[in-house]
């Protein structure tokens, strides 16, 4: 009886781009005594690498690489006169430095995180005229950037009493530009589909080809004769007998 061999029973694949036959054919170099034997049929496995793997064909250090390829599938444990310097698993088993993510916390996120940047590079500005310009616009800014975050208005004396906090209280506002300006935001208009649209009106039905419609038909019809109990008559085909 054929033993079986199944996938889950096997070594787990190093390099799933090479297949399982390169990872047997490394383990079978290593039972080869011969140093110059094992050295031939290591190239020989490179070469086979080589050409399953076509992808590292465009680099410049692609021999190189197979090379590291071979000794990796080898648990480190392949002695042959390798072509290159021969890697430690440290070198090749380096785990990258932790990346810490940037800790800032936003007291006002309506605002954006860039706004207080903005206004502390206006306070350098030493033209006054100048500076009461761009703060307006700034204000207006945030004023539009608070409705878009909480979709509701602010009130002006909000986003005024937030931009002197922002600016130490360095800077003034014009409070009567602020209240003249208003934000307009177009929401898209919901049409139903079965609706008609205003543009288009309703036309009477056409009977095209002089022919009479049904409803003409049924309104020119003779009524029907009634009996004594005001039912329609009804009449009766008697069949003759054929002699």
């Amino acid at each position: 009886m054929i033993p079986k061999d199944y996938n889950s029973e096997r070594d787990k694949l190093i390099f799933p781009e090479y297949g399982r036959h390169i990872q047997e054919m490394v383990k079978q170099l290593l039972t080869i005594e011969d140093s110059e034997e094992r050295t031939r049929q290591a190239y020989i496995v490179v070469d086979v690498m080589g050409n399953l793997n076509n992808t590292l064909r465009d680099t410049n250090d692609f021999k190189h690489k197979l090379w590291d390829h071979l000794f990796i599938l080898s648990d480190f444990q392949l002695n042959v006169n390798f072509p290159y310097e021969i890697p430690s698993s440290e070198q090749l088993t380096l785990n990258p430095e932790k990346i810490e993510y940037p800790k800032l916390h936003i007291g006002y996120k309506q605002y954006g995180k860039n706004i207080r940047t903005v206004i502390s590079k206006i306070r350098e500005k030493e033209n006054c005229a100048e500076k009461e310009i761009i703060a307006s616009d700034i204000v207006k800014f945030m004023k539009f950037k608070s409705y878009e975050y909480n979709q509701e208005y602010p009130s002006n004396e909000v986003v005024i009493n937030d931009f002197r906090k922002f600016s130490m209280g360095e800077i003034e506002i014009n409070e009567d530009a602020l209240s003249a300006t208003k934000i307009n935001i177009k929401k898209p208009k919901l049409q139903s589909s079965g609706a008609p649209k205003k543009d288009q009106a309703l036309k009477p039905h056409r009977n095209l080809g002089g022919t009479t419609s049904n409803n003409s038909q049924n309104n020119n019809r003779k009524p029907k004769p009634m009996n004594n109990s005001g039912q329609p008559k009804r009449y009766f085909r008697h069949k003759e007998e054929v002699k």
